[in-house]
């Protein structure tokens, strides 16, 4: 059974910080939140997102 697509916005709506949304999309959404949470993975990773969670923290976004 092929799995299905879940499109996601991760935006810093709370505080406005940089004004910036990230967009992104995954098979497996519990997945690619725990990559967010977990800050090894945060910290080896190179996507905009990773690095914004990292530089602002998670509490300045909403997923």
């Amino acid at each position: 059974m092929k799995r299905m697509k879940i499109n996601y916005l991760y935006t810093d709506e709370r505080i406005k910080i940089n004004g910036k949304d990230y967009l992104g999309s995954t098979s497996n959404a519990k997945s690619r939140l725990s990559t967010y949470f977990n800050l090894n993975t945060l910290k080896l990773a190179n996507m905009p997102t990773d690095k914004a969670i990292l530089k602002y923290g998670h509490s300045n976004f909403d997923f």
